[in-house]
């Protein structure tokens, strides 16, 4: 009963400070809430292309197993399983790479500035404003020096904390998206660093074919090849004509767009009800602690008594 009886006078003296607190921690979130900075989330979905070329190529399959010593001297090993999933997986990459980066401050030096609003960028260096004396030495002590004055790393580094890669689990498209102040900006992003991807893919593979068919054709010139060999080289050949002439092409090659470059229309950030839930943490941490301290006092005072 004595128990019960100092827990409810705990609760009666602690009632008003429970409210203040209660009262102080609202306006805090309120405030919180009203002045954060809101970011919108730019979103575009892919989904791997598949453009004809993976399925005739299983056509000559069971060919390239006739080579024997001859198919040793090229480099075949995208033909076997399909050129879709492993171009698709190098656009991904490439997405976060440096050689994007450096792409991307030399063709659009513009964006590059956009996305640094507090670091200072010159449009026409393409190079980013030095550090004072005091930073410039502490970095050079560190070995930091030669990071600061790359500016296709620095881009790049920022690239790959603000730039989201998922998979949505049940369509299982590609989900590329950036949570930013300034959703243009990212929107402008997206387009850029997947069309630069794509277009590095593309001249990556028109080059690869173009070395492949100089060695069918110089192959097939010799008359050297049996009629197995001539038939499987010719159908290869092909193949890689038709490698080229998409990769020439405005077509989707490596990956196919499925929703273009979008601003969603809600701020993604801040949270509202994370903020409410821990601001409600905060109060029942604090009050507990409270009614805790109050609790001891009244045990003291009646021991005393």
């Amino acid at each position: 009963d004595q128990i019960s009886s100092n827990i409810i006078n705990s609760l009666k003296l602690s009632r008003s400070t429970l409210f203040y607190l209660a009262l102080a921690i609202l306006l805090g979130c309120l405030t919180y809430l009203s002045f954060a900075e809101k970011k919108y989330q730019s979103y575009m979905v892919i989904i791997p292309e598949t453009n004809g070329v993976s399925s005739a190529e299983s056509v000559v399959s069971s060919a390239i197993s006739s080579f024997g010593s001859l198919g040793g001297g090229l480099d075949l090993g995208d033909l076997s399983g399909g050129s879709e999933d492993p171009q698709f997986k190098k656009v991904l990459y490439l997405i976060n790479s440096i050689e994007v980066s450096r792409i991307l401050i030399d063709s659009n030096p513009e964006l590059i500035q956009e996305l640094f609003p507090k670091k200072t960028f010159n449009i026409k260096t393409k190079k980013f404003k030095d550090d004072n004396f005091f930073i410039d030495v502490l970095k050079s002590i560190f070995g930091m020096k030669y990071i600061n004055n790359e500016a296709e790393l620095i881009v790049s580094d920022r690239i790959k904390k603000i730039l989201k890669i998922s998979k949505e689990s049940k369509s299982k498209f590609t989900v590329l998206s950036i949570d930013n102040e300034n959703p243009k900006m990212a929107k402008e992003l997206l387009e850029n660093i997947y069309k630069i991807s794509e277009d590095i893919v593309k001249k990556d593979t028109r080059d690869a074919s173009l070395k492949k068919i100089k060695y069918f054709e110089t192959s097939l010139a010799t008359g050297n090849l049996s009629s197995i060999n001539s038939s499987a080289f010719t159908k290869m050949a092909n193949i890689e004509y038709q490698k080229f002439a998409l990769s020439s092409s405005d077509a989707p090659f490596a990956s196919q767009i499925v929703q273009k470059p979008t601003i969603d229309g809600k701020p993604v950030s801040p949270n509202i009800y994370l903020v409410i839930f821990v601001s409600l943490v905060i109060w029942l941490v604090i009050s507990t602690l409270v009614i805790s301290i109050r609790y001891d006092e009244e045990n003291n005072q009646w021991r005393r008594r």
